[in-house]
């Protein structure tokens, strides 16, 4: 035989091919976490996904507003080892107090 009657021997068989692009799901990937999120909500537990920032003032830098009137504002620094993150609450009465 020859070289390449002996190579033409050794093609896969289809179910070794892979899968063609068009049946790849892109997000197959994300199911473990999808799944995790999904049996995380099942146990009672509040969906952290679902907080709405009220601004972005920045990449480092979003102000949220919580259901009771309470701004939380979270910035982001680089500290000596990386990065950090600061958090700060102010209450409506506090807010409403202003300079005086």
């Amino acid at each position: 035989m020859t070289d390449a009657i002996q190579t033409s021997e050794k093609v896969p068989t289809a179910d070794l091919l892979p899968e063609p692009a068009e049946h790849r799901d892109l997000l197959a990937k994300f199911k473990p976490l999808i799944q995790e999120r999904e049996a995380l909500l099942a146990t009672g537990v509040r969906d952290p996904f679902a907080i709405v920032m009220s601004e972005v003032k920045s990449p480092t830098l979003a102000v949220i507003q919580g259901k009771d009137g309470t701004l939380h504002a979270v910035y982001s620094y680089f500290v000596t080892k990386g990065k950090s993150m600061k958090h700060a609450a102010f209450n409506e009465a506090w807010v409403k107090e202003g300079d005086k």
